[in-house]
């Protein structure tokens, strides 16, 4: 457990009330929109690389089939929550990981958040519909990073 961090000031905040605030705002800060300049102009230089029909199966509604597969397609021994409780299904936890050993700012965490299943759900849905459409896109030469296909292969390209 953290017993203490230093702020902006370099002063070494100890209240856990006090470091709670310290992380909320530096996390709503660091995740906040920034305004980007010339965003316009820059993505009218590239053409769209998306059909209409791709992105018309990206933007459907998640049907019956679709998440019957996501739920079959989770670990089976993964609790749908505590104690497989129905009403802590949709509850999130938001957990700091340190990136170093040295742990005096608060910019040396990193949150990670631990999603019950409806996350999980409809993370699947939405990946596997990514990997629908990203196969029209991703050359036969990429070994890493797909599945069914290793780095290794790669090898065989350059015989």
């Amino acid at each position: 457990m953290v017993k203490g961090l230093e702020n902006e000031s370099w002063n070494l905040i100890t209240d856990f009330d006090k470091i709670s605030k310290m992380a909320a705002n530096y996390f709503k800060d660091l995740f906040s929109s920034k305004e980007v300049s010339n965003c316009d102009r820059l993505l009218a230089s590239f053409s769209p690389c998306i059909t209409k029909d791709l992105n018309r199966e990206l933007m459907a509604e998640f049907k019956a089939e679709d998440i019957v597969a996501a739920m079959r397609s989770i670990a089976r021994l993964k609790a749908s929550g505590k104690d497989r409780d129905i009403g802590e299904i949709n509850k999130m936890s938001i957990v700091l990981i340190p990136k170093v050993n040295s742990l005096k700012s608060i910019n040396l965490f990193r949150p990670i958040s631990l999603c019950n299943v409806i996350y999980k759900i409809i993370l699947k849905v939405l990946v596997h519909r990514f990997y629908q459409v990203l196969k029209y896109y991703i050359e036969d030469d990429q070994g890493a990073f797909v599945p069914g296909r290793q780095i290794i292969d790669n090898i065989f390209c350059g015989i």
